[in-house]
């Protein structure tokens, strides 16, 4: 397997891990935007 394609793998298989836990996750850039969160998140929180 060549290394882009085991890095898409090991992408792929974090964001399903990260997507399937029951606490909201998010990531804050330097002004405190929002540039992801995990589907729990979104669930819980009044952003939508």
């Amino acid at each position: 397997m060549t290394n882009d394609k085991t890095f898409k793998l090991s992408v792929e298989n974090l964001e399903t891990i990260v997507q399937s836990i029951t606490e909201g996750i998010l990531l804050l850039d330097r002004n405190l935007k929002i540039v992801w969160a995990n589907k729990a998140f979104f669930e819980q929180s009044k952003y939508k």
